[in-house]
């Protein structure tokens, strides 16, 4: 059965995202393209989206959020579509502000969507990274996911597209 791994700082609240939350996601929509405000208004309104945050009590504003999919779905950095079994789920982005990184939210994140995936009786759990990402690939090898599929694309416009971009991992991990 899953547990916490790490504590919460007593500053911040685990918070279930909701609609009424959108006005405190400001902190993260400021430092994302305007139109991932739209992104945000679409998973809010798909009954198979759950939003996962972070709470920054002293500015009631969302310091972190993550998003966990429960059904198929198409991943547009992967370019391809993602079938998912009803015991499985798949982790999408997780977003933290600037002026919160380095706290250790994103691996309490990790270990709350997990959490959640068990108690909504998911066994499996999928996730892609970028290959270049460090920190979330020691996080993945600290909660013990597995690779499952590595995907290649290169974008032919730039040669630091191409360098940023080499890989995504594809990694699973296995709930419990």
């Amino acid at each position: 059965m899953p547990s916490n791994a790490r504590k919460l700082n007593k500053k911040y609240q685990f918070i279930v995202i909701k609609n009424s939350d959108l006005q405190r996601y400001d902190l993260i929509l400021n430092e994302r393209k305007s139109s991932y405000e739209k992104v945000v208004k679409s998973y809010l309104e798909d009954e198979n989206m759950h939003g996962l945050g972070v709470l920054d009590t002293k500015t009631n504003k969302i310091a972190y959020s993550c998003w966990i999919k429960n059904t198929n779905l198409y991943d547009k950095a992967l370019k391809m579509h993602i079938e998912l079994k009803d015991n499985e789920c798949y982790f999408l982005e997780a977003n933290c502000a600037k002026n919160f990184q380095g706290e250790g939210l994103h691996t309490y994140m990790i270990q709350e969507r997990i959490n959640y995936a068990y108690k909504q009786g998911k066994k499996k759990a999928y996730i892609s990274m970028y290959g270049f990402n460090k920190p979330a690939l020691s996080v993945g090898k600290h909660f013990n996911y597995k690779k499952v599929k590595s995907v290649f694309y290169y974008r032919t416009n730039s040669i630091s597209s191409v360098i940023k971009n080499i890989h995504r991992k594809f990694i699973s991990s296995n709930v419990f």
